[in-house]
């Protein structure tokens, strides 16, 4: 709303008050002549000053970040540990930028999934390879975080590293690693970072959002209380309880 437009509304509602104040002058002058019950008089106005207008985007990134969530604990749970991380890049690029623990978790998964695989090779040449994959990616993603990581993700780290030692990962006593429980497990932590991380975002658009709501109205309210000013209208004491209910601001 352009600035003529605020001023056609605070007049409109000025206007409203003076035609108010009027009318119960003049029929408090008739009810002193007439005996017949005096009918009240009801004032109707159309300004729509300090309502802020209607925002359905909010609803529809809220509905757009739990089925993001949801997406990426569907994957981990089934397996696609890969997917999983190219959604998370695609959606979450800055994430893991501050929560090494959830990132090594994550990483993990994918390093136990080769490690099993590796296992499941019957060809020594092939379960070497498969074994060296394993070893380089555990290099390469898993060692940075080593020390970045909280006490039980580095008990999980090491637990993850033992099955190396084991021809059979399954028999392994960290076989656990590699149940869809402790999928499921991760999937769940990941979900409680996401929720946070929506959270911290959602909370910052709300306050962009709402911000220039709160400046058109209370540049609204000061012009009302102006042009009541110049009129010398009854209502001008809003002026003196709107300066002290935003002494704050």
């Amino acid at each position: 709303r352009t600035h003529s437009a605020s001023t056609k509304d605070a007049a409109s509602v000025v206007s409203a008050a003076d035609h108010h104040k009027s009318t119960s002058s003049t029929s408090s002058t008739s009810s002193s002549t007439s005996s017949t019950p005096r009918t009240p008089v009801t004032v109707t106005t159309t300004s729509t000053l300090c309502v802020p207008p209607g925002n359905n985007s909010v609803s529809a990134h809220c509905s757009s970040e739990v089925l993001s969530r949801q997406r990426v604990r569907t994957l981990l749970c089934a397996g696609e540990v890969d997917q999983a991380f190219t959604h998370l890049r695609e959606n979450y690029p800055h994430a893991f930028d501050s929560r090494p623990s959830i990132l090594a978790r994550l990483h993990t998964l994918k390093f136990i999934q080769l490690v099993e695989r590796a296992s499941a090779e019957t060809e020594p040449a092939s379960a070497l390879t498969a074994l060296a994959a394993a070893v380089e990616y555990g290099q390469q993603h898993l060692s940075p975080l080593q020390d970045r990581v909280d006490v039980a993700t580095r008990a999980e780290l090491k637990a993850a590293y033992s099955l190396l030692a084991y021809p059979n990962a399954r028999e392994s006593p960290a076989a656990h690693l590699l149940s869809a429980q402790h999928s499921r497990s991760v999937a769940d932590a990941l979900n409680r970072t996401l929720l946070a991380i929506d959270g911290e975002t959602s909370e910052k658009s709300r306050h962009l959002a709402t911000a220039p709501s709160i400046e058109h109205m209370l540049r609204q309210l000061y012009l009302v209380c102006e042009l009541l000013n110049e009129r010398q209208s009854p209502l001008v004491y809003l002026l003196d309880e709107m300066d002290e209910s935003t002494e704050h601001l």
